[in-house]
């Protein structure tokens, strides 16, 4: 099997990041509006800082990614992280793919010093969210503390 390849999203990737976020919207059923690539693009370009974007690229393709909303507490410190659900594209399920992209959401976390990450995996991902550190509070309740 191929390794996965996972790199941070940088500014030239906002149409990118907008395709992959087409891409999930789609799988999910959605049939969004002619400018969907170019809203979402620019919407997560003036938001990049505090949603990081890290995109899964096999066999020379981009197999998924994942993003991690930096949520300020009330001081405005940037210190607690809430990250979504992997998108991983169907022909690339099964294959590591959405393991790698929390594991490299939840480096990055800890890494830029965030002390508390929360996610809301589904009950068939809840032991790769565990195997990943994240304690389950409840089905579709994870956390994950750093130091």
């Amino acid at each position: 099997m191929e390794p996965v390849r996972i790199v941070r999203a940088g500014a030239a990737d906002a149409l990118l990041v907008a395709a992959l976020v087409l891409q999930m919207q789609r799988a999910k059923g959605a049939d969004p509006d002619p400018d969907f690539l170019q809203r979402t693009g620019e919407a997560w370009q003036a938001r990049r800082r505090d949603l990081p974007t890290w995109i899964a690229e096999r066999h020379g393709e981009h197999a998924g990614f994942v993003q991690l909303a930096v949520v300020p507490d009330p001081l405005g410190r940037r210190t607690r992280g809430w990250l979504f659900p992997p998108f991983v594209r169907p022909d690339h399920r099964g294959d590591g793919v959405g393991p790698a992209l929390i594991h490299a959401a939840t480096d990055w976390a800890k890494g830029a010093g965030l002390r508390l990450v929360i996610a809301e995996p589904e009950a068939p991902d809840e032991a790769t969210y565990a195997q990943r550190g994240f304690t389950i509070i409840e089905p579709g309740l994870a956390l994950r503390r750093f130091g």
